[in-house]
C-alpha cells in the first residue's frame, strides 16, 4: 500500500476544501495546501485554523497566481519541495479544491504502485497537426505575466529542436512517486527552466517535460493520470461540470479522483460516500470564519477607475468596466475615445493595482496561433482568461521593451500609466484594417 500526500490547490471555497478534507482524511495520509493569494479570506483563515489543529497538514506561502502562468508551475515546484521535507510517504498527488474522491481511502493506496508516476506526457512531437500548432505557439513569444491575471506574449521566440524533442504535454493532474521529488527538487529546474519561465501553460509542459528526462531504472512513468476530468474531451459536460450519474461512471472506470464537483453533493453520492469515508471516521468540522479583507482592492479599483477618468477627461477617454465574471480581475476596463472604432478595442487590467497591462487588441474570429501584421506592428493571439479578449490579437503597439506592461512607481502618480493610455489611444486611431 502506498502512504499519500495530497497537494491541493485552492482558489476560491473554504466550504469545498472543507468537505473534501473531512472525506479524504485518514491517519496516515498527509496535506500540503496552496491558497492562491487572491483567493477569499475565509479559506486562507479555515487553511491556516486546518494546519495548527492536524500535524498531518501543512500550509506553503500563498503566491498570486495567474491562469496560463508560470506561477502555476511554481506554486506545484513549491508544494514538491514541501513534500520532500516530510517523512512516510510513498506519492504525492495533485489536486484542486475541486476535485472529489470516486475511491475508498484502500482503493487509492492500493492502485498507486510504489516507485510509479502517474502523469500524461505525450511528446510533442507526436501530437496531430492542430494540436502540435497550439503547444507549439505557447512558447513560441516569450510571455510576460501579469500578477493574477495571465501571461501576454511580446517578442518572437524560438527554443529550437532539442527543447521541442524534450518536449511533453498533459494534464497538470499528476501523481509523482517520492523518488522523482527528491530527483526535481535536487534538479533545480535546470531542464529548460529558461523557456518555460517565458511560456504559457507551463503547468501542462514543464513539470511533465523535466520527470520524462529523469533517469532512474527503479522508477516507472504511466501515461495516464489517476483524476478524471470531467470536460467534453473525456465525457463530461460542456461547462466542465458533472452530475450524479457521471459520478458513477467515472468510479467504474477505475479512476481515484474527479473534478469539476457540483457545488451540492446529491443524495447517492452522499449515500456512497457515507459507505466509503463513514461519518464517524471523519475529523470534525472546523467553524468558517470571514475575517475582514486587509485591503478592498475592488473599492481601491473604482477609486482607481475614477482618478484615471479625471485625468483622461481632456483627452475624451473614459475608463468603462467591463461586466464581472468568475474571472474577472479587481481591475478591466475598456477604454472608450471617438477616433477608436471597431474591430480595434483598447483595454487595461490589473488584478493587484500595482501591475497593469494596456493592449491595443483586434477584436477578430480566431484565424490560427501565427503572428500577423496589423498596420506595421506585430500582432499575436491572446491566451488569457478574460471572456471579451481571449484568442483575439493583441497588436503591440508600445515602442519599448515593456510592450504595455506598467508597474507603479507611486500611489499617488498616474502619470507614467496615462501616459501609456495615450500612447496607445493615438496609435490605434490611426490603425486601419487591410
Amino acid at each position: 500500500m502506498s502512504r499519500i500526500v495530497y497537494g491541493i490547490l485552492c482558489h476560491n471555497s473554504a466550504e469545498y476544501v472543507q468537505e473534501q478534507y473531512k472525506l479524504m482524511y485518514a491517519p496516515d495520509t498527509q496535506f500540503i495546501y496552496h491558497a492562491d493569494e487572491k483567493s477569499p479570506a475565509n479559506l486562507k483563515d479555515y487553511l491556516n485554523q486546518l494546519a495548527l489543529r492536524n500535524p498531518n497538514v501543512s500550509v506553503v506561502s500563498s503566491i498570486l497566481c495567474s491562469w496560463a502562468g508560470f506561477s502555476l508551475t511554481k506554486v506545484m515546484l513549491q508544494i514538491i519541495e514541501a513534500a520532500t521535507e516530510l517523512e512516510d510517504w510513498d506519492h504525492l498527488i495533485f489536486l484542486s479544491e475541486q476535485h472529489l474522491p470516486l475511491q475508498s481511502h484502500e482503493y487509492i493506496s492500493d492502485a498507486v504502485k510504489l516507485n510509479h508516476n502517474y502523469l500524461e506526457a505525450h511528446p510533442y512531437r507526436t501530437f496531430w497537426e492542430q494540436g502540435k500548432i497550439d503547444i507549439h505557439n505557447r512558447s513560441a513569444q516569450l510571455y510576460r505575466e501579469l500578477p493574477g491575471v495571465g501571461a501576454f506574449g511580446t517578442i518572437s521566440n524560438d527554443p529550437g529542436d532539442v527543447f521541442f524533442d524534450r518536449l511533453r504535454h498533459g494534464s497538470q493532474w499528476m501523481t509523482l512517486c517520492r523518488a522523482t521529488c527528491l530527483q526535481l527538487v535536487a534538479a533545480e529546474g535546470k531542464y529548460d527552466l529558461k523557456f518555460f519561465e517565458n511560456s504559457i501553460l507551463s503547468d501542462e509542459n514543464a513539470i511533465q517535460s523535466w520527470a520524462t528526462q529523469l533517469k532512474n531504472d527503479s522508477v516507472t512513468n504511466i501515461n495516464q493520470i489517476v483524476t478524471f476530468v470531467a470536460d467534453p474531451s473525456r465525457g463530461g459536460s460542456k461547462d466542465m461540470t458533472f452530475d450524479e450519474d457521471l459520478f458513477f461512471v467515472a468510479r467504474d472506470t477505475g479512476r481515484l479522483f474527479i473534478r469539476k464537483r457540483m457545488a451540492t453533493i446529491p443524495p447517492r453520492m452522499t449515500a456512497y460516500f457515507d459507505q466509503i469515508f463513514p461519518i464517524s471516521q471523519r475529523p470534525p468540522s472546523i467553524a468558517l470564519r470571514t475575517p475582514p479583507p486587509a485591503f478592498n482592492q475592488p473599492l481601491a479599483a473604482q477609486s482607481l477607475v475614477r482618478c484615471m477618468n479625471e485625468q483622461t477627461a481632456a483627452m475624451n477617454c473614459e475608463l468603462v468596466p467591463m461586466r464581472r465574471n468568475a474571472n474577472t480581475p479587481n481591475l478591466f476596463c475598456k477604454i472608450h475615445h471617438a477616433d477608436i472604432k471597431p474591430p480595434f478595442n483598447i483595454y487595461i487590467v490589473s488584478q493587484d493595482l500595482f501591475h497593469f497591462k494596456v493592449l491595443t487588441v483586434l477584436n477578430e474570429p480566431f484565424k490560427g496561433f501565427g503572428d500577423m501584421t496589423v498596420g506595421g506592428y506585430r500582432a499575436s493571439v491572446v491566451r488569457a482568461r478574460l471572456n471579451e479578449i481571449s484568442f483575439h490579437r493583441e497588436i503591440h503597439l508600445a515602442p519599448d521593451y515593456d510592450f504595455g506592461f506598467y508597474t507603479m512607481k507611486e500611489l499617488s502618480d498616474l502619470t507614467g500609466l496615462i501616459d501609456l493610455i495615450k500612447l496607445h489611444v493615438s496609435r490605434t486611431a490611426a490603425l486601419t484594417v487591410i
